[in-house]
């Protein structure tokens, strides 16, 4: 005798609520996939770009250097200092890039649809010393922010202590000890705020050169005392 094999309704309606849900959890783990790789990629993009402009602007002034022909200038939403910039020559009918000098200023610029973009600009020697404004071709827009701040770190005589500056004139022959970036930029309807302390390493081999002096003369003196 052969009997028939098959399956119960309970089994049917078993398995049917088994992927049903197996269904429902793919949908749903996809679906918020999707929304978070959105999100991530309209994120991510705002902040590499201002991820990419503070990590230029911090090797700039880590290989900053003084020049008294171009000084530093710092003002709460405008950095301007000498470095190696590289202009484009023409040489037997050919571009070539040429390294010299110049001036490179960091600065917040207002846009006509009133975005506002960290900039960056810069200026060959000549251009430096006449004080015009930076060439509109080598004038570039890095990132799309809300807000920039630079502030100034330096030895305060009268305090006797290291202090935070909001401005560095031009008259000021000495570099600041460090910079202060703080920068801001909109995520949505959220501000992120980007914080980066740069020290100036040529500050730092100044102030160990004058200090060695300052131990050598003291000695000498003390020498010539007891003569």
């Amino acid at each position: 005798m052969i009997t028939e094999k098959g399956f119960t309704l309970i089994e049917v309606l078993v398995a049917t609520s088994i992927l049903g849900l197996i269904s429902l959890t793919i949908l749903t783990t996809f679906g918020s996939g999707f929304a978070v790789y959105e999100r991530v990629q309209s994120y991510g993009g705002g902040q590499a770009d201002a991820l990419l402009a503070l990590e230029e602007m911090e090797t700039r002034l880590r290989s900053l250097f003084p020049f008294s022909e171009i000084r530093f200038e710092g003002e709460a939403q405008k950095i301007s200092f000498p470095a190696i910039i590289e202009t484009i020559v023409i040489v037997d009918d050919e571009d070539m890039a040429v390294s010299s000098i110049g001036q490179i200023s960091y600065y917040l610029d207002r846009q006509e649809n009133d975005e506002t973009m960290l900039t960056s600009g810069q200026k060959n020697y000549s251009q430096a010393l006449s004080g015009v404004e930076a060439v509109e071709n080598i004038s570039v827009s890095l990132a799309s922010v809300k807000d920039l701040r630079f502030r100034y770190y330096a030895f305060d005589k009268k305090e006797g202590t290291y202090v935070w500056k909001d401005s560095w004139p031009a008259e000021e022959v000495n570099l600041p000890t460090g910079v202060k970036i703080e920068l801001t930029f909109q995520d949505g309807k959220r501000e992120i705020p980007l914080v980066r302390t740069v020290m100036i390493p040529s500050v730092r081999v100044v102030d160990e050169r004058i200090g060695s002096d300052d131990e050598d003369g003291e000695e000498e003196g003390e020498g010539q005392g007891n003569v």
